[in-house]
Order: C-alpha cells, then sequence, then structure tokens
C-alpha cells in the first residue's frame, strides 16, 4: 500500500497491516530504517536513541552490559543475574536524558497529531470518513 493519507494508513493499521509492510507518499516502504531517516532530519539524536533502545530489544551488547552493571559476583567467580524495577545503577543525569527524549518524542507525536487533524478536517464530517473507510468513527 502508498499512501500519503494518514488516513489510509491509520485504517489499515487498525485492520492489522504492519506499518512496516505500507509505502510512505514517496513510495518508500515504512521500515524502521526509514522511519529513523525521516525523523532524524529535524532530530539528529533519535538515530542514537533508536540504535539504544533496539540494543535492548535485540538482545545486544548494550542489553547484556546492563546485566552485568547489575550483577554480583559471587565467591566461586560467577555472576548471579537479577531482573527488577531497581534502578538506582542509573545515573541522575541520565534520567533526565531520558525524561528529555521522551519529551521531544512526545511533542513529535503531538505535532504529527496536528497534522493528521488538519488533514482530517479536510475531509469535512465523520460520515465523509466513516464512508471512505468503512469504519466505525
Amino acid at each position: 500500500m502508498k499512501s500519503g493519507d494518514p488516513h489510509e494508513v491509520a485504517n489499515a493499521i487498525i485492520n492489522g497491516t504492519a506499518l512496516r509492510e505500507m509505502r510512505d507518499g514517496s513510495g518508500m516502504k515504512m521500515t524502521d530504517t526509514r522511519l529513523v531517516k525521516v525523523f532524524a532530519t529535524n532530530n539528529p539524536w533519535v538515530r542514537d536513541v533508536y540504535e539504544l533502545a533496539c540494543g535492548y530489544v535485540h538482545l545486544s551488547d548494550h542489553h547484556i552490559r546492563h546485566f552485568l552493571a547489575r550483577s554480583k559476583q559471587n565467591a566461586a567467580g560467577l555472576r548471579d543475574f537479577a531482573i527488577g524495577d531497581e534502578d538506582e545503577h542509573v545515573s541522575g543525569e541520565h534520567k533526565v536524558q531520558l525524561i528529555d527524549a521522551f519529551a521531544v518524542l512526545t511533542r513529535g507525536v503531538l505535532g504529527m497529531v496536528r497534522q493528521w487533524s488538519a488533514v482530517r478536517d479536510a475531509y469535512g464530517s465523520n460520515e465523509q470518513l466513516r464512508s471512505k473507510f468503512n469504519a466505525p468513527i
């Protein structure tokens, strides 16, 4: 599916189509790589945040280092791993950076919602949207 219409994209997602299988208005597949490239145009730090986050999702060196930092070596020289909700090993500075990143991402998402809303308003009534996409609104 190729679309520059955010309503078509949203409708496709609601109906189970993966975003990575769709194409944007320029015909490019909306893969993670493509979206990071697009978003990094205005927010260069997005690339670093994405790569770090992927490191935790895809069990990379970041993930392993995180576990090692939280583990304690026992008398036999082995490490016992623990998974929990404590974050004493994360500095206050890194917590603030994370909060700042979430704030910027939130502003970005809200900006996209405003853009979507402007396009939505171009369709007029909810009835017009409902009939175009055959979906409850």
